[in-house]
This record gives structure tokens, C-alpha cells and sequence, in this order.
């Protein structure tokens, strides 16, 4: 593991669906968007000099969340178009991707990233 970031991003809108806990600890303690997402691509930028790839898992939920939030905030996306699904990687080797998570999104993002190079 090279590094770890996380930032909580205050809500757009009240509506909420699921993880109201997670929308409750938002809402009083998350960062405006473009002040969250400046820190995120401030944060990628050395990572991204050295060729870093975006990968996620499922990358086809995570990765529109990334590029609608850095467009909207940042007026760009600082990995461009392209991403890694870890869960599509290891289905195209006929294995399956299955790790328990916490449902907190920097440890998940940790534990998957450490499963996918473990077992890539």
C-alpha cells in the first residue's frame, strides 16, 4: 500500500436512500464538493505522474461517481477515461472476487485494493 485518502464530501441534497449514518456524519462534518474534490486530485497528482491507474471494484458504480464529482467541482478528471474494474479483471480469469467489508469506503477501497494485488 502506497497510501491511503479519504474525505467526507458534504451532501448535495437531503435526499437519502441508504447509509443515512453515513449521509447524518456527512452533512455535519463533510467538506464543500470543490474543496473535497481539489484534495482528492491534489492528493492523486503523484500518483498520477507515475502512471497510476484508477481501480475499483465494482468500477462501473465507483468510477461515474469520481468523474460526474471531479467535472462538476474540479472542470476536469484527473485519472481521464480510464479505470480498472478489479471484480470484471478477475471474472475474465474465470475467478471470482469475494472479500467481507466494513462498509466504510476508505477500508473497503484498502481491503479490496490489497485482495486485488494479492490475488491479481
Amino acid at each position: 500500500m502506497i497510501d491511503r485518502f479519504e474525505v467526507l464530501i458534504a451532501p448535495l441534497s437531503d435526499e437519502v436512500i441508504t447509509s443515512r449514518g453515513s449521509f447524518a456524519r456527512a452533512r455535519t462534518s463533510g467538506l464543500p464538493p470543490a474543496e473535497a474534490m481539489g484534495k482528492f486530485a491534489a492528493w492523486t497528482l503523484p500518483h498520477r505522474e507515475r502512471r497510476a491507474a484508477f481501480i475499483a471494484r465494482p468500477a462501473a458504480f465507483d468510477w461515474p461517481w469520481i468523474v460526474w464529482y471531479a467535472w462538476t467541482f474540479l472542470g476536469e478528471n484527473p485519472f481521464g477515461f480510464k479505470a480498472v474494474c478489479a471484480s470484471s479483471w478477475f471474472e475474465a480469469r474465470g475467478r471470482s472476487f469475494r472479500v467481507d467489508l466494513p462498509h466504510r469506503a476508505v477500508d473497503d477501497a484498502d481491503i479490496q485494493l490489497r485482495h486485488f494485488l494479492a490475488h491479481a
